[in-house]
């Protein structure tokens, strides 16, 4: 099953994913350096080589920032039965999407938001992102407020049972105990 978000790239291309994430930061940056740049000419100062190195040290800044959010946002999710990948934009624009499969260790729908242990990262994915988002949960957390009370969640992966949760936390609670089975 996968999941995408409104930041998926759809077919477009590594080079032009860089060159729109780059747009807007390195343009605010440029327009900074600029105003400075105005200011500094207005006063009679010399502008010429701190307005280059300025300008250089704000396209690096700006540049790393687009990066980033490539980098880090997340564009898609991929469940495997008990397996998940969360893909971050950058990795959602190959084809097939990078990164490895990983365990979900938990989920848990919580102010609205679902938090889900993948591996060994927690993602939180904001319902606004997320069109599916109602399908990834079941069903929407006023419905459950309203009738049940029930604020917080959890979601087991498919094919996993409440039993296979009860026993993966009795055995942490006698490893932190420091017990074993037989005791």
């Amino acid at each position: 099953m996968t999941f995408r978000s409104v930041h998926h790239p759809g077919d477009t291309s590594r080079s032009w994913l860089a060159l729109q994430a780059q747009a807007r930061p390195v343009a605010l940056a440029l327009l900074f350096v600029m105003t400075i740049g105005l200011a500094a000419a207005l006063q009679g100062s010399d502008i010429l080589w701190p307005f280059v190195g300025g300008t250089a040290v704000a396209y690096v800044i700006a540049a790393g920032v687009g990066q980033n959010r490539l980098l880090s946002t997340p564009a898609q999710v991929d469940v495997r039965g008990p397996f998940a990948a969360v893909h971050s934009i950058w990795q959602a624009a190959a084809d097939p999407p990078e990164g490895p499969m990983a365990p979900v260790s938990s989920a848990r729908l919580q102010y609205g938001e679902l938090s889900v242990g993948v591996g060994d990262t927690v993602v939180t994915f904001d319902p606004s992102d997320w069109p599916e988002f109602e399908a990834l949960v079941d069903t929407s957390d006023e419905w459950i407020r309203a009738r049940t009370g029930i604020e917080r969640r959890h979601i087991a992966a498919e094919g996993q049972s409440t039993s296979d949760l009860g026993e993966r936390a009795a055995r942490a609670a006698l490893e932190n105990a420091g017990l074993r089975p037989d005791d």
